[in-house]
């Protein structure tokens, strides 16, 4: 099974793309919680909202399945950028995608 959710890099570019008026922005980390002006408060809003998005997610998990001691790995473009931001502590492993791509390559390789 599997969890399928929009990113913070879709987020920020819903923001930009359909809202009038709003930039297009990089994912960075916000200065506050609370934006003080509309750069820092898009990313805000796109890393902490994100940050709480996984949150939440890994907390139902952790209830519904009973497995609190799970180890959580963050990979991604953008996961160096989140993981700051979530409660939950995560192991930050930012080549698994090309690792796991390279281990089907040689298992297929013959």
């Amino acid at each position: 099974g599997a969890i399928i959710s929009a990113g913070v890099k879709i987020s920020s570019l819903a923001l930009s793309n359909y809202t009038a008026s709003l930039p297009h922005i990089s994912v960075s980390a916000p200065k506050n919680l609370i934006g003080k002006n509309t750069i820092d408060s898009m990313l805000s809003g796109c890393i902490y909202g994100t940050a709480c998005s996984i949150d939440g997610l890994v907390n139902k998990i952790k209830s519904n399945y009973n497995c609190n001691n799970a180890t959580l790995v963050a990979c991604g473009r953008y996961a160096e950028n989140i993981i700051p931001y979530c409660d939950n502590e995560f192991v930050l492993i930012p080549t698994l995608t090309l690792e796991g791509l390279n281990n089907i390559y040689i298992l297929n390789r013959g």
